[in-house]
C-alpha cells in the first residue's frame, strides 16, 4: 500500500471520491490533494467498491446520481463495512429525498455542486476531527 504523507511529513488522511464526472473528480483530486489529503478517485460503483474493498479511507466523497446502481446502495454497503467512517454527499441534484433517510443511519453532510466547493475542504476538516476526537475519547476509557 502507497503511504502518502503531507509537506509536514505527517501521513495525509486518505479521501475517496466516488463520482461520475470527470470534471468534478480532478477538481476535488486537485483541491483536497493540495490541502495535504491523499485523494483516490473512481468514476463508478463498481470502481469505487473495489477501492473500498482493497484500501482504508477516513473519509469518503459520494455523489447521489449513477448510471450504474443506486447511490443509497452504495452508501448502505460502506456502512456496513464501515461503521464509522465520515461519508459526504456531494450532488449535482439540489436535493435528494432519499438523504433525509440516510441521515439516520450515518450520512455526515450533503453539499452541492458547484457551491459546495467552496465549503468542502472546511467540511472534511471538521468531520476528520470530529473523528479523531471520538477515538480519543473511545481509547482513553
Amino acid at each position: 500500500m502507497n503511504t502518502h504523507s503531507n509537506a509536514q511529513g505527517v501521513a495525509a488522511k486518505k479521501i475517496l471520491c466516488i463520482d461520475p464526472h470527470i470534471v468534478c473528480r480532478e477538481m476535488l483530486r486537485q483541491l483536497l490533494g493540495e490541502a495535504g489529503y491523499a485523494v483516490s478517485t473512481a468514476s463508478s460503483i463498481a470502481d469505487g467498491l473495489d477501492f473500498v474493498k482493497r484500501e482504508i479511507f477516513d473519509l469518503i466523497i459520494l455523489e447521489t446520481e449513477y448510471t450504474n446502481g443506486s447511490s443509497a446502495e452504495l452508501y448502505e454497503w460502506i456502512r456496513n463495512q464501515s461503521s464509522d467512517i465520515p461519508i459526504i454527499f456531494f450532488s449535482s441534484a439540489g436535493y435528494d429525498p432519499n438523504f433525509s433517510l440516510l441521515v439516520p443511519a450515518g450520512a455526515q453532510k450533503y453539499l452541492t455542486k458547484p457551491d459546495g466547493i467552496f465549503i468542502i475542504e472546511r467540511t472534511i476538516a471538521e468531520l476528520l476531527t470530529a473523528r479523531q476526537q471520538h477515538w480519543n475519547l473511545a481509547t482513553s476509557r
